[in-house]
């Protein structure tokens, strides 16, 4: 299995995920408005569902 690393970004305005592999490739990206939950349980599942 391919070594990867996730990296998350949680700012006031926005969100932003990543998935690099061992050599720093990008993978896969993400992001999210993180104003549009005002509540934490609903921004919690979206960054969940984002990774």
């Amino acid at each position: 299995m391919k070594e990867v690393t996730i990296g998350i970004d949680i700012g006031g305005t926005n969100t932003v995920a990543g998935v690099v592999d061992s050599s720093g490739a990008v993978i896969a990206r993400a992001d999210l408005h993180t104003a549009d939950f005002p509540l934490v349980d609903d921004y919690v599942k979206a960054l969940t569902d984002m990774v």
